[in-house]
């Protein structure tokens, strides 16, 4: 009889280690302990590409390259919904566009399909979409010679320019952290271009002003001048560039058991803002393989000297170099004051990039005439950075609110 229970033992466990091989998602955190295949399962999503991800959820997808004016070719892709409003959505740092399609129908490209828009996503330069060029080698120190200022100068330019040409309309813009960034500067430096084609700026934890933000990185940002000329030329200028060797780092150390997943958590979260009750156990072993793109080391530069110096500013170089580029030993600032396509803010109250206290600074100095429609605080105290597109409850909190405006505004138009 012993043998008999040892014998059904091992075969239970057995069992269990080939449907924990099998499965990669469960529906509970709880049920990550056995990945019983009654409530966990294998979802493609981790390990595939936005047309399959697209496409696998049932709807239409078009790819379309374009190419900047200094020379990067970029990838944007279409959710087509010919003769409907054309919006256009765009990733934030170490991101691409793949954070819109990858937590299933709550993705923010799915919602806004399915309320009868027409979804375009783009890329930035660098990320696996966007690592061609005409000339340069992705492999140089030359190639990745940029930040979020070429990014809204030059890529954000040519991608809706893509669009405005394609579709005819005048376009919805939605960005996310980085991609607030990069479409002020879009809009300072080609204000007739952004009015001509844009009806609106709406950004979800919109970053500009970075002076005494509680994440962690502002605590080690003093230290990345001193190593960063190291880190470059060591790295020709990119880090967490994706590789399978990255991609099966992140599995082994953050997906290997319930204890890793949280473990990766409470550090990815020190950064963003801490918030367990919207972590999504049915998405985050996607997010956390797919939610992973290079950034090029003057990309955080430029945001170290935003926490450090407490502007929004031009790049800093050496005094030197300053006055050749700027004319002057100190950059320039970005003149908010030009802005002139209507912004939308959306924020959350535990967010360690993009506090409440420096988007209500950030607000207060936008012209009148941008900000009538105002800025919305999302309705959750512990909501952080990266809820905005990982939140377990990122459609009721964040999304319909987002619907009903972008509709109201159809309606006053």
């Amino acid at each position: 009889m012993v043998q008999v229970l040892n014998l059904s033992l091992i075969f239970f466990c057995v069992i269990l280690q080939i449907n924990a091989q099998k499965v990669n998602v469960c529906k509970k955190f709880i049920n990550y302990y056995l990945k019983s295949p009654q409530v966990c399962y294998y979802n493609p999503d981790q390990n595939t590409e936005v047309p399959d991800i697209v496409t696998r959820l049932g709807y239409p997808i078009e790819s379309y390259n374009v190419t900047t004016e200094d020379n990067y070719i970029l990838t944007v892709f279409r959710l087509p919904q010919p003769g409907a409003k054309p919006i256009f959505l765009q990733h934030g740092i170490a991101l691409s566009a793949i954070c819109f399609v990858d937590t299933l129908e709550s993705s923010l490209a799915f919602v806004l399909y399915d309320a009868g828009y027409d979804v375009w996503i783009g890329n930035f330069r660098g990320n696996r979409y966007s690592n061609k060029h005409v000339t340069l080698d992705p492999n140089t120190e030359e190639y990745w010679n940029f930040s979020f200022h070429e990014m809204g100068k030059f890529d954000l330019k040519a991608q809706l320019g893509l669009v405005y040409n394609e579709t005819g309309k005048k376009i919805y813009y939605v960005g996310y952290s980085m991609g607030t960034t990069a479409s002020y500067i879009y809009n300072i430096l080609h204000p007739e271009d952004a009015s001509e084609k844009l009806d609106i700026i709406v950004s979800l934890a919109p970053i500009v002003y970075m002076k005494n933000i509680p994440s962690s990185v502002a605590q080690i940002a003093p230290l990345w001048p001193l190593i960063e000329p190291l880190v470059t030329k060591l790295t020709h200028g990119v880090i967490l560039q994706r590789s399978n060797v990255s991609i099966n780092l992140i599995k082994t150390l953050c997906l290997g058991n319930l204890f890793e997943m949280f473990a990766c958590q409470a550090l990815i979260q020190s950064l963003f803002g801490y918030d367990n009750d919207q972590l999504n156990p049915e998405t985050l072993p996607v997010t956390m393989v797919q939610n992973m793109e290079a950034i090029s080391t003057k990309t955080i530069s430029h945001y170290v000297q935003f926490i450090l110096y407490g502007k929004f500013s031009y790049f800093k170089f050496n005094e030197e170099t300053n006055k050749q580029i700027y004319g002057n030993a100190i950059p320039p600032l970005y003149n908010i004051s030009s802005l002139n396509v209507p912004i939308y803010l959306m924020y959350g109250s535990n967010d360690f990039f993009s506090t409440i206290k420096n988007v209500d600074k950030f607000f207060n100095e936008l012209p009148e005439d941008t900000k009538q429609n105002g800025k919305y605080l999302v309705q959750l105290k512990k909501f952080n950075h990266a809820d905005f597109i990982t939140a377990k409850d990122i459609k009721s909190l964040v999304y319909d609110p987002l619907i009903k405006f972008l509709n109201n505004s159809i309606l006053q138009s």
